[in-house]
């Protein structure tokens, strides 16, 4: 029987977070009758269960297998280019070792010289010099070093370059070592049966393990027109020994790895046992969590009513000039994943490299505030909170943030679901000015019979919005949390008698201000408290 190899080529690939599937396609006329089909050098990270076979032009199919086959292991085609290129830096790597040595026998050598005209043995020494001689010396000395220090500087730059240079190469040479260049790959045998010649495509669908895509975002805050344009982007790689040129390029969230099947609970089963040993402090986890940093997860939704946020959103949204066109993908969104559809062909090699893709550009209206904790750090931090109004999940992943075109931070975007809020942070603005001040600490004993031991702590926090606009900003500060009866703290000024509009206060002692500053406006807000307890009691933590 004969069989026919197919010339195919891949035209469309849809990436999932650890494997791929690949579609081929290939045209052929044939003639009436049977025929055996084959598409062979198939990656050997396929799988075999996966195999779908289709086609045009009429025909039955009657059969479809798969099967490896060895063949010559053949060097990837890449490999010799980078041995080259690697025995290069290599080449380099020891001239700069080389010269390095020189520079420290130069070094050892006046060293030598000046320790042997300094000496002061028992042994007369010829070598003793006239003053003049000897500041000639040391100039000689002085200036020498200088140059050998500068030049054994440069050469270890250097010498680092090449070896993180080495490093990268010999990581690529791995990775092409381990892609389909082994002797081992698949192939696809098929048996079609046609009453009358035709002109058949025959298209071939498999999966194939290792391929791999994440998202990256670019964030552009707009802090005039209160909007965040998100550049939703993927890395995409691979090394599967096949090249994607040209193809049609979807992205899927679905998690392939997990299986469709929820798994099934086991009976839980409970029994005498003997009792656990006691805490040894019971008031940890409590103290534990007052020292942890407030944030805008930290405090219930203050100061930010859902009206106003819809507002701010709205008005954002009215004020924002239409953007310059790009493509964008197309989405697709069904019960368990969302599938992202690249616009044009693209090329993925297989290099294992990442290869980045613009997924989708959105523009989403923001509400603005300023966050500060001047008991920490003397800085006010501009923070936005976005809500997602597109269709689709941003998934987990690194951003770079850019605040009216300038970079300001790094960052990491959690998964954020439609319609659904979160916060960013966008960095330092010294326009807002923090001063914290310890005005008094203050430690006295009272009482006549139960003497207490009383500590008067008094603070002055001053904000100045130097802002041409008028701008929200949140001060965040705490009194400590007792974890004794007889430890008493008593929160002076401000006075608290539960949250307001300017003043909120929460379980683990945070105190949260509000203000909304003009330009050039300056607020100083009075914080004091006391602490007491017994005479003698031992207290931690003050």
């Amino acid at each position: 029987m004969t069989i026919n190899t197919l010339t195919s080529s891949i035209t469309g690939v849809t990436v999932f977070t650890d494997r791929a599937q690949v579609t081929r396609c290939a045209q052929i006329t044939l003639a009436a009758g049977e025929h055996t089909l084959q598409f062979d050098k198939l990656p050997s990270r396929l799988d075999a269960d996966s195999i779908q076979v289709s086609g045009t032009g009429g025909g039955v199919l009657h059969d479809v297998k798969c099967a490896s086959q060895y063949h010559a292991r053949s060097p990837h085609p890449q490999l010799a280019a980078l041995q080259t290129e690697l025995e290069t830096f290599e080449d380099k790597q020891r001239e700069v070792s080389d010269h390095l040595a020189r520079v420290n026998k130069e070094r050892q050598f006046i060293e030598h010289i000046i320790e042997t005209l300094t000496h002061s043995g028992d042994e007369p020494n010829n070598y003793r010099l006239e003053p003049e001689r000897w500041i000639k010396m040391v100039e000689f000395y002085r200036e020498r070093l200088t140059v050998l220090d500068s030049e054994q500087r440069g050469l270890e730059i250097e010498k680092r370059q090449l070896d993180n240079e080495s490093r990268r190469i010999q990581h690529q040479i791995a990775d092409l070592h381990h892609t389909d260049t082994t002797d081992q790959d698949y192939y696809v045998e098929l048996t079609v049966n046609l009453t009358t010649r035709s002109d058949m495509v025959i298209t071939l669908r498999y999966m194939v393990h290792g391929p791999s895509w994440y998202p990256v975002y670019d964030l552009r805050v707009d802090s005039v027109a209160k909007q965040l344009a998100i550049s939703y982007m993927a890395m995409v790689q691979q090394s599967t020994g096949e090249a994607w040129e040209d193809v049609e390029l979807q992205l899927s969230t679905a998690q392939a790895h997990i299986g469709g099947e929820q798994p099934k609970l086991n009976p839980w089963r409970i029994a005498e046992g003997s009792p656990p040993p006691v805490a040894a402090t019971l008031d940890s986890p409590r103290r534990m969590r007052s020292k942890q940093l407030p944030d805008e997860e930290t405090m219930s939704q203050l100061h930010e009513p859902a009206e106003f946020l819809e507002q701010s959103y709205r008005s954002a949204a009215a004020a924002a000039p239409a953007p310059m066109g790009t493509p964008i993908a197309s989405v697709v969104t069904n019960a368990t994943a969302v599938v992202f559809m690249i616009p044009g062909k693209k090329t993925i090699k297989s290099d294992n490299e990442p290869h980045r893709v613009t997924v989708v550009q959105e523009r989403f209206p923001g509400y603005f505030r300023y966050s500060t904790v001047p008991k920490l750090t003397a800085h006010a931090y501009l923070k936005a909170k976005i809500k997602n109004t597109s269709v689709y999940p941003l998934l987990p992943g690194e951003t770079q943030i850019f605040l009216d075109n300038q970079f300001v931070a790094k960052g990491h975007l959690d998964l954020v679901v439609p319609s659904e809020e979160f916060w960013i942070s966008l960095g330092v603005d010294a326009s807002i000015k923090v001063e914290y001040q310890l005005v008094r600490r203050l430690q006295k004993q009272a009482g006549l019979v139960n003497k207490t031991t009383r500590y008067e702590y008094d603070y002055r926090i001053t904000i100045v919005n130097n802002k041409t606009t008028v701008e929200d900003v949140v001060i965040w500060d705490q009194v400590p949390i007792s974890s004794h009866e007889k430890l008493q703290v008593q929160l002076i000024e401000p006075a608290y008698r539960g949250d307001s509009d300017e003043l909120k206060k929460n379980e683990l002692n945070y105190l949260e201000w509000f203000y909304q500053l003009k330009p050039g406006e300056k607020r100083v807000i009075p914080f004091n408290f006391v602490v007491e307890h017994p005479v003698g009691m031992r207290v931690d933590g003050l």
